[in-house]
């Protein structure tokens, strides 16, 4: 597409819970104590830091430590030891161990370094889950177990799962983990508001062009027709995407991020707030008495439409109380829907992936087969804290199965959505480019000048990127 096109286009479409919570039972202990699953009526007792709450393990049974985020741990806690509890009954050699994995964030770069320096020194246990922004770190350290051998051994159905939650864990042509929960980012809306508007959100995928008449029509002061959750790379990218633009080439050797189509789509999303209106201001949000457009949609009811990541219903509920809103499937430009997989909270996402050099490829693939497979989502997704705080399940089919529970719009955006890359520098690609845009929406800064800025800091990291790999044995 020409320029000239585009912006024709553009003009014309707008401590582990204080120790380790160990969760393997043997079968006389399944018997004494009924797993506490969907339906089921007996309490599982609360879990007291430091307390071992099941016996040793028998004699020639091996143990696989599962390391995973404290705060997923303690979301799931019942959940995770029922099942346990069901995995060494169906595997009675083996045992699992839930365990805090040893660092707490993945925007610091001293706890990704741990991260490795414990891989190379056999310390992750035998299956390790994490964001993929960690794996892709783990990955390239070469820490972590390609998959395609025993995908293809086993014949994993994979195409059981949305497309994105596949492509997210992919690096040079082989599997390096398998996705259990994901979230995408959609457009909510407040159905009170687009109704009194007379505005009609389509059910099938939506142009550009459509949807900025739509948020003109909902924008009348103090309401506003549309705003992105937050100004940064995690909710722009999926509508440079959608328009064709891209921050970084396939081969990951320059920067695109100053290229044309990223530029034309950048300047279009900024337009919706200085041009068209339709967008607020910091200082529209100051007199509306928040910092937060999520805020604006869910409390005050003064914003038609947000771009942001799927989250539950009973999580908005605890969050923001029972302010009416739907899910739509953000609107399609030339190339895509402008949608992605987000990160979503600690305690939702999580990729598992099989540690090199456990010393059980075996044991650690039979149970990350059996966590992943349908029956075992089936029953985590459907408890209490799995419906709350897990996301969508990665598997399709599943999903398919409670057409209710998930809006419409949300499993359009799924189909369609695309996943970052898994590679090591894209986490410090993105924080370049967040430091880019914060001027934008102050308005103190044009796109070509920042983003040429961003264009260069970023291709010094990938500059230095390749030259690490030329040092590399």
């Amino acid at each position: 597409m020409s320029r000239v096109a585009r912006r024709s286009y553009l003009t014309g479409s707008a401590a582990l819970l204080g120790g380790i919570l160990a969760a393997a039972c043997d079968r006389s202990e399944a018997r004494r104590r009924p797993p506490d699953v969907a339906g089921s009526s007996t309490p599982t007792p609360h879990l007291q830091p430091g307390r071992p709450i099941v016996p040793a393990p028998a004699k020639g049974t091996v143990t696989l430590p599962i390391l995973v985020q404290l705060e997923w741990i303690s979301a799931h806690r019942d959940i995770l030891r029922d099942l346990a509890i069901r995995f060494t009954d169906q595997h009675p050699h083996l045992r699992i161990k839930w365990q805090q994995r040893p660092w707490r964030t993945v925007a610091n770069g001293l706890e990704r370094e741990r991260g490795v320096r414990m891989a190379a020194a056999g310390q992750l246990g035998a299956v390790i889950a994490d964001h993929t922004a960690i794996i892709a770190v783990l990955v390239a350290a070469r820490a972590l177990l390609g998959l395609n051998r025993l995908i293809a051994r086993d014949r994993y159905p994979l195409a059981d799962y949305w497309p994105a939650a596949v492509q997210a864990l992919q690096w040079q042509g082989d599997h390096f983990g398998l996705q259990t929960a994901v979230v995408p980012t959609v457009l909510y809306y407040n159905p009170v508001l687009v109704t009194a508007a007379g505005v009609t959100v389509p059910t099938q995928p939506w142009t550009w062009t459509q949807f900025l008449a739509a948020a003109q029509q909902l924008t009348a002061r103090p309401v506003f027709g549309f705003a992105l959750s937050e100004h940064r790379a995690a909710d722009i990218l999926p509508w440079l995407w959608s328009y064709g633009g891209r921050m970084v080439n396939a081969d990951f050797r320059a920067s695109m991020i100053a290229q044309p189509e990223a530029l034309d789509a950048l300047q279009w999303l900024l337009d919706l707030t200085f041009v068209h209106r339709v967008s607020p201001q910091a200082a529209d949000l100051q007199r509306a008495g928040t910092q937060s457009s999520l805020a604006l949609l869910m409390q005050r009811r003064q914003l038609g439409m947000l771009y942001g990541t799927w989250h539950s219903k009973s999580l908005l509920a605890k969050w923001y109380g029972q302010a009416p809103y739907a899910v739509a499937e953000p609107p399609t430009g030339p190339q895509q829907a402008a949608t992605s997989l987000g990160e979503g909270q600690s305690f939702s996402l999580q990729s598992f992936s099989i540690v090199k050099d456990s010393g059980n490829d075996d044991g650690a693939w039979t149970f990350l087969s059996w966590w992943t497979s349908r029956d075992t989502q089936q029953v985590f997704h459907a408890s209490r804290s799995g419906e709350a705080y897990a996301g969508v399940p990665a598997r399709r089919s599943l999903v398919d199965e409670q057409p209710t529970r998930y809006a419409a719009g949300t499993v359009a955006a799924l189909a369609s959505a695309r996943a970052a890359p898994l590679h090591p520098t894209w986490r410090e690609l993105v924080r370049a480019l967040d430091a880019g845009l914060a001027p934008l929406w102050d308005g103190q800064q044009d796109v070509a000048a920042a983003m040429a800025a961003v264009a260069q800091r970023q291709n010094a990291i990938l500059d230095r990127w390749w030259q690490q790999q030329r040092g590399s044995p």
